[in-house]
């Protein structure tokens, strides 16, 4: 796998853009509390259940197929064509049922949502097009853009305060000079399409617009369903679990970001061996942070709370946990989909989908009336843990490669340790300020890499790899 080169890059910059990002939210948390974050997280999933419906999975379809060569400039102007379509019909719906969407979120809100969805459709189009030319490192920098941006225009007009309606403009200013920035970054333009590049994203996007359902369902479905049933200062909690453990992640979304265009390029070729040797590696790597994530948050997760975003969050320690776990299956289910995305057959993970997303809105209505925003995150988890296992399944038998257990379970042996020695510091350094919290997660994260290392040759020989290649980026960097 090429992460020592594209792969670190985007990772490099995933990191800085997951500390702006977090920094925020801790931020946010601390001056408006769980209410507003609330409203806040209604808001992005109102909005992203308006994506899904003008993106119409042309996400997928559109780095496909500009992966595969071609007339690229036609392909991306098809797509971003077809978007704005389905926005105008999304628009009329916002306009027309704006109350019913309004005292939904919590507030008025439906014309910054109309807004920011039209902004959205140029900005993904942008990441999608940096992505389908392998640029994936430069895709990274751009989030990684947007992401400063966002941030800081939320965090001065927080100052100024305009509370939850800063969240949303912020974040609106934020897409806005990126995609402007974003635009001197692609190297395609606007061209007349045909109607052959039309057919040929939506004969793609059928399968990956339900694929895409799915995932909006791991991710924001709990939230829009707690804020169904219970108040917003729950949806608050829940998003701000939801998103600590999705920051873990980091690593994860690398390594399928490199591979998706890597395996598309090679399934062309029918190079199979070398799809299943990457598909291998790659579900190594993609756990290595959620798996001592898990561990430490079995730990300290209540402490981890209250201590960096206040004691109203520590109601949300058990759902912390569970969705720790949630992601563990997750990094490796999104290597499998991403493996049968990138060999053409979407239709696969579409049948997943539909199963799982069956799973999903029932278990997750069910288990939230029982158990209220607990039975939101195992509902996710059940759902997740049954696409991973389903998914996994089919790419073992399409490419005829096996599970690496044994890496996997060095990775889980290394992070158990870690946890034991987490365990022991809180016992006489209590994590209930930042200092000690600090020192906590560095000494049993340089645990879990000493033990990993001396393990796993395999991990070893590869992060010497990128340690030697982040040294002659370093050294290439000064000579110019």
């Amino acid at each position: 796998m090429n992460l020592t080169k594209i792969g670190l890059r985007w990772f490099i910059f995933s990191i800085i853009t997951a500390i702006l990002n977090f920094a925020g939210i801790v931020y946010f948390s601390r001056v408006l509390g769980a209410r507003a974050l609330g409203i806040y997280f209604l808001f992005l999933s109102t909005l992203t259940v308006f994506n899904l419906f003008t993106n119409m999975g042309l996400s997928a379809a559109t780095i496909k197929r500009l992966s595969e060569g071609g007339k690229r400039s036609e392909i991306a102007t098809a797509s971003l064509m077809l978007r704005l379509g389905a926005f105008g019909i999304c628009a009329v719906i916002v306009l027309i049922f704006k109350n019913q969407l309004n005292s939904y979120i919590g507030t008025d809100l439906s014309y910054f949502l109309l807004f920011i969805l039209g902004l959205t459709q140029f900005s993904e189009i942008i990441r999608e097009i940096l992505h389908g030319e392998q640029k994936v490192d430069t895709g990274g920098a751009y989030d990684l853009i947007q992401q400063f941006l966002r941030t800081a225009s939320q965090s001065l007009l927080i100052l100024f305060g305009f509370e939850v309606f800063g969240l949303i403009i912020g974040m609106g200013i934020g897409i806005f000079i990126s995609v402007i920035i974003g635009s001197k970054l692609v190297s395609v333009g606007i061209k007349v399409p045909e109607k052959s590049h039309f057919k040929s994203l939506l004969t793609y996007s059928k399968f990956s617009f339900g694929n895409a359902i799915g995932g909006y369902l791991y991710e924001w479905a709990d939230i829009a369903i707690i804020g169904f049933f219970l108040t917003q200062q729950f949806v608050g909690i829940y998003g701000i679990a939801w998103g600590l453990s999705a920051a873990f992640l980091i690593l994860s979304n690398a390594v399928t970001s490199s591979i998706y265009p890597m395996i598309s390029e090679l399934s062309t070729k029918g190079e199979k061996q070398k799809i299943g040797e990457l598909f291998s590696e790659s579900l190594i790597y993609s756990p290595m942070l959620v798996i001592p994530a898990l561990f430490g948050t079995l730990v300290i997760s209540e402490s981890l709370l209250g201590t960096v975003f206040g004691e109203e969050f520590k109601k949300g320690y058990l759902v912390l946990i569970i969705l720790m776990l949630t992601r563990v299956f997750q990094s490796a289910q999104m290597v499998s989909v991403r493996t049968l995305e990138g060999m053409d057959l979407p239709n696969l993970v579409f049948k997943v989908n539909i199963a799982t997303t069956i799973l999903n809105i029932f278990g997750v209505v069910t288990l939230v009336y029982l158990f209220g925003f607990v039975g939101a995150a195992i509902g996710t988890m059940l759902t997740i843990f049954a696409s991973f296992f389903w998914n996994t399944i089919i790419v073992c038998r399409l490419l005829k490669v096996s599970i690496p257990f044994r890496d996997i379970v060095l990775e889980i042996f290394s992070a158990a340790v870690m946890g034991v020695i987490i365990f022991g510091i809180s016992k006489f350094l209590p994590v209930t300020t930042f200092p000690n919290l600090i020192i906590t997660v560095l000494t049993g994260g340089t645990a879990y890499f000493i033990v990993l290392l001396f393990m796993s040759k395999r991990i070893q020989s590869k992060c010497l790899l990128i340690l030697k290649e982040v040294v002659r980026t370093g050294q290439g960097a000064a000579d110019t």
